[in-house]
């Protein structure tokens, strides 16, 4: 059976602008996924949610400026690591599901880490498989394996790396200052995997309270972006918007993607159910 695309909401967010000027060429679309995951074939080899072809397709007609993934793009093992062939393996199939139809449409896809891409050993092939990858706004692969950002059209995008929850000092300080300079920009976007609701099961609610105050205490209003719990949900943590997008990997229905646009002076979210 074919799978069918109802978009189900549409709604504006208000969010407070620097005095930078933007002229109605300065609008774009960029597109959301979360949680491609992969999918265990009757308890065979691991395979490609149908969701995420579609998915994929969909956004590569629709031509977003680029696409943000909130990580969990695989779907390696909690109860034991997996080989380190298994994890290569299972990253050749997202790059032949995912990143390779982006690349050869010429979108770029810029990511954070999810848990599942960096538990046990995994976390040492992740950087084998990103760090020479190149990416537009001057990134490379190295920066895709730490936390990064990049303006685009008056906008600043902030990526960073809570797959363990707690950052280090580094990084909170890192996130600090870019939320500071923040207010120089049109619009600010964070991209997350899990996100400042926490997790339960990763339930030290401590190790993401210095990144929910920062983000919370902003001296304007922004939006986050994440992922992980799988359901969509909007919950505002002070002047931080959290929206969380729902996973990309399903194999019944309910599979997500979401377009955000920023129009002047708004946010427009459309959330896609596959």
């Amino acid at each position: 059976m074919a799978l069918r695309k109802i978009i189900v909401v549409l709604f504006a967010l208000l969010i407070a602008f620097s005095g930078m000027a933007y002229a109605a060429g300065d609008d774009f679309t960029f597109s959301v996924v979360s949680d491609t995951h992969l999918i265990k074939n009757d308890g065979g080899p691991f395979r490609v949610y149908p969701s995420v072809r579609r998915i994929v397709s969909d956004i590569i007609n629709e031509r977003p400026d680029f696409v943000v993934h909130c990580g969990d793009m695989i779907q390696t093992r909690y109860s034991k690591p997996n080989t380190d062939q298994s994890i290569r393996d299972m990253w050749d199939m997202f790059d032949e599901s995912v990143y390779e139809p982006f690349k050869k449409a010429g979108i770029d896809m810029f990511i954070a880490k999810g848990n599942h891409d960096v538990v046990f050993n995994a976390k040492t092939i992740f950087p084998e498989r990103w760090r020479d990858r190149k990416f537009a706004k001057g990134l490379t692969g190295e920066d895709i394996c730490r936390y990064y950002s990049f303006e685009h059209k008056g906008c600043l995008f902030i990526f960073v790396d809570d797959s363990a929850i707690a950052m280090t000092s580094e990084q909170v300080e890192w996130l600090r200052k870019k939320v500071d300079e923040g207010r120089n920009y049109r619009a600010v976007f964070v991209v997350m995997h899990i996100g400042l609701k926490g997790s339960e099961r990763h339930p030290d609610e401590k190790a993401i309270e210095p990144v929910r105050q920062i983000l919370s205490e902003a001296p304007y209003r922004l939006t986050v972006l994440s992922g992980h719990h799988h359901k969509f949900d909007v919950t505002d943590f002070g002047n931080a918007r959290n929206i969380i997008i729902g996973t990309a990997g399903k194999e019944k229905g309910g599979a997500m993607k979401m377009d955000v646009s920023v129009r002047g002076k708004e946010v427009f979210i459309k959330t896609c159910i596959y």
